[in-house]
């Protein structure tokens, strides 16, 4: 019989001894971590949109629309939370220093297919996960 104990936000661990059902457990694993969606706004003036736009693309990020408030834009965007990890940094970069934004937990979402496997091959080397026995 398998158990799995969840600790913290998606730490696994697997007391078992049967391959067969590594293989389950890494898929529920993989759908866990990395699909945290969060509902975010960046607040910038209209110069800076592009390059915002861009970057929020290039990080999974779907923007949701745009409105305007005086002279700030306004990007609602949903991007994976691990996307977001090093944004504020980048936002400074792009605006020198004149964006800002908020974020929120919005969803849970499946991790896309070429990523999967990255995940569940760092969570075996970091020992969260044990590796498949032949």
């Amino acid at each position: 019989m398998r158990k799995i104990n969840r600790k913290k936000e998606s730490k696994i661990i697997i007391n078992s001894n049967k391959a067969g059902e590594l293989s389950d457990v890494q898929g529920k694993y993989k759908k866990q971590t990395g699909g945290r969606g969060q509902y975010g706004e960046v607040y910038t003036s209209e110069a800076y949109m592009g390059d915002i736009m861009g970057n929020l693309n290039g990080r999974r990020g779907k923007v949701q629309g745009m409105e305007q408030k005086g002279n700030l834009r306004i990007i609602k965007a949903l991007v994976p939370m691990a996307e977001m990890l090093d944004f504020e940094p980048t936002l400074t970069s792009i605006t020198g220093g004149r964006g800002s934004y908020l974020m929120e937990f919005s969803r849970y979402e499946e991790v896309p297919g070429q990523l999967q496997q990255k995940i569940v091959d760092v969570a075996v080397k970091e020992g969260r996960v044990k590796p498949e026995e032949e």
